[in-house]
């Protein structure tokens, strides 16, 4: 009789100690009630704000700015500066004017950028592009620097010489891993973000009838009256649209941005 006891005292200190049976996976299924408790004790995403969605002005400039970061760091360093580099960075040069570009377009891209600073700093123009020559390369890199006095040859200005010579240095230039190359390819990469036409600009053809509504009826584009209302609320976002908000101000910088990048590549079409 005891060791009846005994052996169910065992059995029973073995179930005991058993380890517990793993949840029912089935359980975990999407639909069923262990799925729906984790899923519901999981916090909310944040909602992304409207300018911040694919596609609308917020994200653009974003992008637009990762885009030409990544372009410029991509375009292959320094390459070795020889005499054409050396004229080519002159005043009035093709890389002299490139550089500019350039910088003129990371400049909007900075200052529309969350740390203007730190993204220019970034980009680390110094290490794509060679800096500028002066006279005195110029003088250098001429055969006889005496034919640059007043009065000599090469003073005396040939107007068929001088635009061979920019046209050749413009070829040049525009040679893979220069800097015009190197200009045209962050502009088109900015473009391909943000488009070539500029948003918030009515490009339909003139229509005369359009203003004699528009003067019959001036109130009504008042603030309040029904022609300003419908233009407010066919933005999902009309508050994001308002002067100094975060839409009106990336709708203000994409376009700037755009300006500056279509002239880079127009200056090598």
């Amino acid at each position: 009789m005891k060791s009846s006891f005994a052996t169910v005292a065992i059995l029973a200190s073995r179930v005991l100690a058993a380890p517990a049976a793993e949840a029912d996976p089935w359980c975990e299924r999407i639909g069923q009630s262990c799925w729906k408790e984790k899923r519901d004790a999981a916090p909310e995403a944040e909602a992304v704000p409207w300018c911040e969605r694919i596609g609308q002005s917020c994200w653009k400039v974003k992008r637009a700015a990762e885009a030409f970061s990544q372009s410029i760091q991509s375009s292959g360093g320094l390459s070795a500066r020889d005499a054409e580099a050396d004229m080519s960075n002159l005043a009035g040069g093709a890389a002299f004017t490139a550089k500019r570009s350039v910088n003129d377009l990371a400049n909007h891209l900075a200052l529309a950028s969350h740390s203007p600073e730190e993204f220019y700093a970034a980009l680390d123009l110094a290490s794509q592009f060679h800096p500028d020559s002066d006279e005195k390369t110029k003088r250098d890199a001429l055969p006889n620097p005496w034919c640059e006095r007043i009065g000599q040859s090469c003073w005396k200005r040939d107007a068929e010489a001088d635009k061979q010579a920019v046209a050749k240095d413009k070829r040049w230039c525009e040679r893979i891993g220069q800097s015009c190359w190197k200009a045209k390819r962050a502009a088109e990469a900015v473009l391909d973000v943000v488009g070539r036409d500029d948003e918030g600009v009515d490009h339909k053809p003139f229509d005369p009838d359009f203003f004699s509504k528009r003067d019959a009826q001036p109130w009504c584009e008042r603030i309040g009256q029904s022609c300003w209302k419908e233009k407010r609320d066919a933005h999902p976002d009309p508050w994001c649209e308002r002067i100094g908000q975060s839409c009106w101000k990336a709708r203000r910088d994409l376009n700037a941005v755009r300006v500056v990048a279509r002239s880079i590549i127009e200056a090598y079409e």
